[in-house]
């Protein structure tokens, strides 16, 4: 997937945050997806510092149980 594809992917799926950590092999530059995330996913916020840490904490969690 192309830097461009991920970012049409991310404004699909429309998330809160993105972490990406696959490159395609011809992209030598990480940036160019946070470039195009900007555009087409403006509401994204795009974490790429390598070392770096995430912890996401969910506002909400919905239960479904076979009746």
């Amino acid at each position: 997937m192309s830097p461009l594809d991920a970012a049409i992917a991310t404004h699909w799926i429309g998330p809160d945050v993105v972490i990406p950590m696959h490159y395609y092999p011809e992209s030598k530059n990480p940036e160019e997806f946070r470039k195009h995330a900007e555009t087409l996913a403006p509401g994204t916020q795009v974490l790429l510092r390598p070392r770096g840490w995430f912890a996401y904490e969910p506002s909400w969690i919905t239960f479904l149980e076979k009746e």
